[in-house]
């Protein structure tokens, strides 16, 4: 009975060592590390993309940086440049390789010089900029080229057929309509005009599919010179879950509806054949 309590009080007071030993270690490891601060209270962007009408585009974007205090900062990004498109019948799937040129750069409004760098489809757009203790903001203008496609899922198009004729009659008035149709008769020796209208609703057909990936997670505006039939952000590729909203300014997508993708799929009311321009490798 002595010998077991005698062996409780041993491993009690081994304990007891062992937790003070991880305490004093816990503590002098703490005490070596010394944490630096972070320079940047906060890192914001907003994007701003105009679509023309021939499915390129122009993206705008502002970034915002609060810097705690002064020091070197890199501003802009890197995106990958391809985007998956849904129909494919290969093993292996087809992407479009968007373009990016034309890049303009400035930091609290004085001109920076920046070029696209291209490393295996990823592309970068990136300053460093030795920036002071407070707000700063950078623009990022570029152009988009090679990022539209064609893909089902177009509005219905309509279209009207009429068929008209005139000749000299003599009778009573008569107005008869089947199917839009209406045959006008008139007495006292006027002219007769037939008038023949239909209207085909078809099928959806092809449509123009703009792609667009911002350069910093942020809130994405859409304009377009072309009407907008929807816009869906890309989830787990080729998978679109509809999303933003429509305003008079366009359409917004706010950074936090965007899929795991980081891309959007805008979805035009245009004639494909004379908006897009397939560029698959």
């Amino acid at each position: 009975m002595m010998v077991g309590m005698r062996w409780a009080q041993a491993l009690a007071g081994l304990h007891a060592v062992l937790g003070l030993g991880v305490v004093l270690i816990a503590a002098g490891s703490g005490t070596a590390v010394v944490a630096a601060p972070n320079p940047v209270r906060s890192n914001t962007a907003t994007h701003t993309v105009s679509i023309h009408a021939d499915g390129s585009y122009r993206v705008s974007m502002e970034q915002t940086v609060d810097m705690a205090f002064s020091t070197r900062m890199t501003l802009g990004g890197t995106i990958h440049d391809g985007f998956r498109l849904p129909n494919s019948d290969g093993p292996i799937p087809d992407y479009l390789r968007a373009e990016y040129s034309d890049l303009e750069v400035t930091v609290d409004g004085s001109h920076q010089d920046a070029e696209v760098d291209r490393t295996e489809h990823a592309v970068e757009m990136e300053v460093e900029e030795a920036l002071g203790e407070g707000e700063h903001t950078a623009t990022f203008g570029y152009t988009v080229t090679g990022a539209s496609a064609i893909a089902s899922g177009g509005r219905p198009t309509e279209r009207t057929e009429r068929t008209g004729g005139t000749q000299r009659t003599a009778g009573t008035e008569r107005t008869a309509g089947t199917e839009r149709a209406a045959v006008t008769e008139r007495a006292a020796g006027t002219q007769r005009t037939a008038v023949t209208e239909r209207t085909a609703v078809t099928e959806r057909t092809a449509a123009a599919v703009i792609h667009v990936r911002p350069l910093r997670s942020g809130d994405v505006t859409v304009r377009s010179a072309v009407p907008v039939d929807s816009v869906g952000c890309v989830t787990i590729p080729p998978d679109v879950t509809p999303c933003g909203r429509k305003d008079a300014g366009g359409w917004t997508v706010e950074q936090d509806e965007f899929g795991t993708a980081g891309d959007l799929r805008i979805v035009l009311s245009a004639d494909p054949r004379s908006t897009a321009s397939v560029t698959v490798q």
